[in-house]
C-alpha cells in the first residue's frame, strides 16, 4: 500500500504505539500521516481541479491533509499553543473564511463542543474534520484523567453526530465514509456548512 499523500510504502506504529483497527501499521514513516489525515485528502481530491483556488481555508492544527496550493490563501494556528488559551479557536475567531479544517483536532479539547460553537466555525461556509470508526465503536466519551501524554480526551464513535447535537441543528451535516488506502480502515469525513454564514462555498464531500 502506499501513501495517497507522499507516494512511500514505509508504515510504523502511531502515536504511543498506536495500531489500526485492523492491527496495521498506521503512521507514515516520511510524511508522518495517520488515517484521518489520508481520508481528509482523497475527500478534498475528488473535488473538481480549480474548485478551491479561490477559497480562504484556516486551518486548526495544520497537518498535510490539505495542499496549500489548492486555495487562494490559508491561515494557520497551531493546536499545541492554541490548547494553552483554553480553546484552539479563541486566537482565531476574528479570522473569516471559506473552510475551517478541525482534522485531528476535536478530539484533544476537553470542552469539543464548545469548540464546534466559536465564531470562526460559525461564520465560516464549511468546516470539516474527519473521525475514525472502528468496528463496533462504543459511543462517544470524555477519557477520565490522566491520560495518555499526548493522547486524545475525547473517543468518538458511531454516535458522532448525536454527541455534537444541538450545535449542528442550524447546520447541514454532510457524512461520507473513506477508507484509508494504507490501512484500509474506515473513517467517517463530516462536513457542516452554516446556515447563518454567508454561501461561498458547499458542503465538502
Amino acid at each position: 500500500m502506499q501513501c495517497n499523500i507522499c507516494g512511500k510504502d514505509q508504515f510504523g506504529p502511531g502515536p504511543t504505539g498506536r495500531m489500526a483497527a485492523n492491527d496495521l501499521t498506521p503512521y507514515c514513516r516520511h510524511c508522518g500521516s495517520l488515517e484521518c489525515v489520508r481520508i481528509i485528502r482523497r475527500v478534498f481530491q475528488a473535488f473538481p481541479l480549480g474548485f478551491l483556488d479561490r477559497r480562504r481555508a484556516l486551518l486548526i492544527d495544520a497537518n498535510n491533509a490539505l495542499e496549500w496550493r489548492w486555495f487562494r490563501n490559508i491561515d494557520t494556528v497551531s493546536r499545541d499553543s492554541a490548547l494553552a488559551l483554553g480553546t484552539p479557536l479563541r486566537p482565531v475567531t476574528d479570522k473569516l473564511a471559506d473552510l475551517v479544517s478541525l482534522n485531528h483536532t476535536l478530539e484533544f479539547i476537553a470542552d469539543d463542543r464548545a469548540a464546534l460553537r466559536a465564531p470562526c466555525c460559525r461564520s465560516a461556509a464549511a468546516s470539516s474534520c474527519a473521525f475514525p470508526r472502528p468496528p463496533h465503536a462504543p459511543p462517544a466519551r470524555i477519557l477520565p484523567t490522566p491520560k495518555p501524554a499526548q493522547g486524545p480526551t475525547n473517543l468518538y464513535g458511531r454516535d458522532v453526530l448525536t454527541h455534537f447535537s444541538g450545535i449542528l441543528d442550524d447546520m447541514s451535516a454532510l457524512t461520507v465514509e473513506k477508507t484509508d488506502p494504507c490501512t484500509e480502515c474506515a473513517n467517517d469525513s463530516i462536513s457542516c456548512s452554516s446556515s447563518a454564514a454567508t454561501p461561498r462555498m458547499p458542503c465538502s464531500g
